[in-house]
């Protein structure tokens, strides 16, 4: 069996609204580069208490793509969000797919 992996995207407001509302979580379009945007997630013990972690070691954002922007429109601050995203199985059989969001703005 392989180890689980956590990838980080990066997506815009509109994006976030899409991935959120769909069932099949599967690879998605991402609005930027991140470099050094996968760990390998590993099971931790602590108090008794099981959990998983994944840790990003000199994670960083390369190239967001922003939206086109006339001069006659107002300057605002352009909504992102980073996602952390993984699918594996538990005890080999049954698939998880699990996203979670971080929302900031650039």
């Amino acid at each position: 069996m392989s180890t689980p992996q956590v990838t980080a995207y990066i997506i815009n407001e509109a994006q976030r609204r899409i991935w959120s509302q769909e069932l099949n979580l599967g690879k998605k379009e991402s609005c930027g580069q991140i470099s050094n945007n996968t760990a390998k997630m590993e099971c931790i013990e602590f108090q008794e208490i099981k959990s998983v972690i994944a840790s990003f070691k000199s994670m960083r954002l390369a190239k967001p793509k922003r939206a086109d922007k006339k001069a006659m429109e107002s300057v605002m601050d352009e909504k992102f969000a980073i996602v952390f995203q993984s699918e594996f199985k538990i005890y080999g059989q049954i698939p998880v797919n699990i996203s979670v969001f971080i929302k900031y703005a650039i």
